[in-house]
């Protein structure tokens, strides 16, 4: 039941001698406290800045990496600045996944509640709420366009939503598991 996230530092590979091989010197770990309840998703924006997570604490934490510089020696790179909480008005239920999109500040969860949410990094509520699931929505990936966003659910289908118009467009059935 670790409530916590560890992120592994490498420096970058320019920076190393064998390109194929992690410089173990240059390896350092640091751990993100911040859920109260097991992590279960983690997801890095495309420039590795910034850092989401989610939990059975029914909230998703926004996480920034600020470095330090080697004079400051910071033992802390990565604040949480901001807990979004899906079920505003409700006892908070597990949010099992969440994916930035590919170009930024957008990003999408799913959740205990069958759920799947469309985000922006800027705002406390999710922008769009997507309903059609029977059960759990266990995860969420954006297509590479960003227009749309398919997610798994517990019930044994995967819908594709296209986020313009908040509308399911296509359903996936055949899981048998």
């Amino acid at each position: 039941d670790d409530s916590s996230i560890t992120v592994w530092h490498q420096p970058a590979s320019s920076d190393s001698g064998n390109k194929d091989l992690p410089d173990e010197a240059g390896v350092y770990a640091e751990k993100l406290v911040g859920h109260s309840g097991p992590v279960y998703s983690v997801s890095f924006n495309r420039e590795g800045q910034s850092l989401l997570s989610s939990s059975a604490d029914g909230y998703i934490r926004l996480w920034l990496y600020l470095p330090s510089s080697e004079k400051e020696k910071a033992s802390t790179r990565w604040h949480n600045v901001f807990a979004f909480r899906p079920q505003r008005f409700s006892s908070p239920c597990p949010v099992w996944d969440v994916q930035f999109s590919p170009v930024g500040h957008y990003f999408a969860s799913g959740s205990h509640d069958n759920a799947c949410r469309i985000w922006d990094v800027e705002h406390s509520q999710p922008l769009r709420t997507c309903l059609k699931h029977l059960s759990d929505v266990d995860c969420v990936k954006w297509h590479p366009n960003c227009h749309y966003v398919a997610s798994g659910s517990s019930d044994k289908t995967v819908r594709l939503w296209d986020i313009r118009d908040n509308k399911s467009c296509r359903l996936f059935c055949g899981h048998n598991d």
